[in-house]
């Protein structure tokens, strides 16, 4: 057989194996998948097996496998399949937030050493963090925030040498941070966890906001208290005599300092008054200058058609109030008109653009900005959007119809100190409104302004004023 003839064909053999080693790895990428959503049934994700597996939806591929799962908020619930994801052998990125997911986290991900990118965030995954997953050697971002994680934070962090971002905020760690240093470490978030002791000096470079709610202390918090080493001091001895002298002298200056004391509390009273005058007319001459107030919805729509084609970065917007005057109260605002993404729907208030979708808003990273009584909020930063906040609701008994009832009644409020509601979200097992991101501050130092201090320095010359009264009555 000449040279090239016997070239070519060992060539279309190399071809054929590869591409039979191929379909072998796509068959075995689509019966992983197919054993993960098994337990979910066809309710949450309908794949349908008769189409090919990279156009399922969800489902990313890259060189024939699939390299990415994002199945963000389609209600699945329940425990992960053991050795289901493992068996994505070339899985880059894995995001299931916003789901119902319960049990250990998936051990089996230890697999999967091309993982660069974990978003569990918002699920119920409970148990200990496996060290196993902390040591993929290709890891950047791992977000597991939001869930009921126990148990101590693991040295292991600090094994991926690429970690860029955790967030661990919103689950139930306990006792101290690792002391350990990832200098690759980017952002970070251990809020509202029972974590105590001393910040180590790894994460002293984080802002404080890293730390909120817990009673973590040292750089960037407050300095932690060292006790007292000192034994308690003993009163000096006084000999009767000194004793009898002294009390003898106590009883002739008792009505001179009664006097002197009674003249301090009155003196302290009128100055007290002179100095909350000065206060109030300071105030009132603070709360005179024009006020900033929120923009009304044409002022949203405005600047979200100006910049809905821009991808402005999360920290840099800020956003532009207007100093005129609120318009009038209107009606209700017209029907909402619902942007799909399959089944999903987010329903937007006013004849305002639509820059993004329930993809995009499933899609942007989050950042817990705080928690309150009927859920928590997060700082959503959109790709081709200004950045919004959005506020996850706690599981309520009401009905869909009622829900969106009282929504509407919300959505046509139109008040200078009530932030716009521009859309949400409604479903079975999520219900999402989303707010306008407004990065000066928090409602009450809306309401209060400058003059809050007013209040702080009054409660302390009152309780000075009480102090001195108590003494005077003692005696």
């Amino acid at each position: 057989m000449p040279p090239p003839v016997a070239a070519a064909l060992a060539l279309l053999l190399a071809v054929a194996l590869g591409a039979a080693r191929a379909a072998d790895d796509l068959a075995s990428d689509t019966a992983a998948l197919q054993a993960f959503i098994a337990p979910f049934g066809s309710a949450s994700v309908s794949w349908n097996a008769s189409r090919q597996t990279c156009s399922w939806t969800g489902v990313v591929c890259s060189g024939g496998r699939v390299t990415g799962l994002h199945l963000p908020g389609d209600g699945l619930r329940g425990s992960v399949p053991v050795g289901a994801l493992g068996g994505l052998t070339r899985l880059t990125v894995l995001s299931l937030r916003f789901n119902a997911l319960s049990g250990p986290l998936p051990a089996d991900l230890a697999s999967c050493v091309k993982l660069r990118v974990i978003n569990l965030q918002s699920n119920h995954f409970s148990g200990e963090l496996p060290d196993a997953i902390l040591s993929l050697p290709a890891l950047t971002q791992l977000n597991l925030a939001e869930n009921r994680l126990s148990g101590r934070i693991p040295p292991a962090i600090a094994k991926s040498g690429k970690l860029q971002l955790l967030f661990l905020e919103g689950n139930l760690f306990t006792k101290e941070l690792p002391n350990v240093d990832i200098p690759s470490l980017l952002s970070f978030n251990v809020s509202f966890n029972d974590l105590t002791g001393e910040v180590p000096k790894g994460f002293g470079g984080m802002p404080a906001t890293s730390f909120l709610g817990t009673t973590l202390c040292g750089k960037p918090l407050p300095p932690c208290r060292t006790p007292s080493t000192q034994p308690p001091s003993q009163p000096p001895t006084v000999a009767p005599e000194a004793a009898v002298a002294g009390n003898s002298r106590g009883r002739g200056r008792r009505h001179l300092a009664g006097g002197a004391i009674a003249g301090i509390v009155i003196g302290c009273a009128l100055g007290f008054l002179l100095i909350a005058a000065v206060l109030v007319l300071a105030c009132g001459a603070l709360r005179r200058k024009p006020r900033r107030t929120y923009r009304s919805q044409d002022a949203v729509a405005a600047e979200l058609a100006l910049h809905s084609k821009e991808a402005m970065s999360p920290n840099s917007y800020t956003p532009r109030v207007s100093d005129a005057r609120p318009p009038p109260p209107a009606s209700m605002p017209p029907p909402v008109a619902p942007v799909s993404v399959g089944r999903k729907k987010l329903f937007f208030f006013g004849r305002v653009p639509r820059p993004y979708d329930l993809e995009d808003l499933l899609r942007a990273s989050a950042e817990v900005l705080g928690k309150g009584t009927y859920g928590t909020t997060y700082k959503a930063a959109l790709e081709t959007a200004p950045a919004v906040a959005v506020k996850r609701l706690k599981e309520t008994s009401l009905p869909e119809r009622e829900f969106r009832d009282k929504i509407a009644a919300i959505g046509g409020l139109d008040h200078p100190n009530v932030v716009p509601l521009q859309a949400y979200y409604f479903s079975k097992d999520e219900r999402l409104m989303v707010y306008e991101f407004v990065a000066t501050g928090s409602l009450s130092s809306m309401l209060h302004g400058a003059c809050s201090w007013i209040k702080f320095l009054s409660v302390f010359l009152l309780q000075t004023l009480l102090r001195i009264g108590s003494k005077f009555l003692n005696r």
